[in-house]
């Protein structure tokens, strides 16, 4: 049996590349040892892409973790729309952080 000596890179698509850019990294280093300098590149440009996705939805998630919350609580008779609203002002002036 032939192939599995990149866990199946070629096969995987959305969401799981995003938990890919290992991988994905390392196949643009060997395609570039090769020299395919623009599949490297188009690698590794993935790869950053990924990284960036990353790193801009984890700050959005901390901006409106509360924001969230609050609109759960509150539709869940544990809140109400006060709750909401400082949680909103709170994101609006201090980017929603702890």
């Amino acid at each position: 049996m032939s192939g599995g000596s990149w866990n199946y890179l070629c096969y995987v698509s959305w969401p799981d590349v995003a938990e890919r850019t290992g991988d994905i990294t390392a196949m643009g280093d060997r395609l570039a040892r090769e020299g395919y300098e623009d599949a490297a590149m188009l690698t590794h440009e993935l790869a950053i892409d990924l990284q960036m996705l990353r790193v801009r939805t984890e700050a959005k998630l901390r901006k409106l973790t509360y924001v969230w919350q609050a609109v759960e609580w509150w539709d869940s008779n544990d809140s109400g729309p006060e709750r909401l609203r400082d949680a909103v002002e709170k994101m609006r002036t201090d980017g929603g952080k702890g």
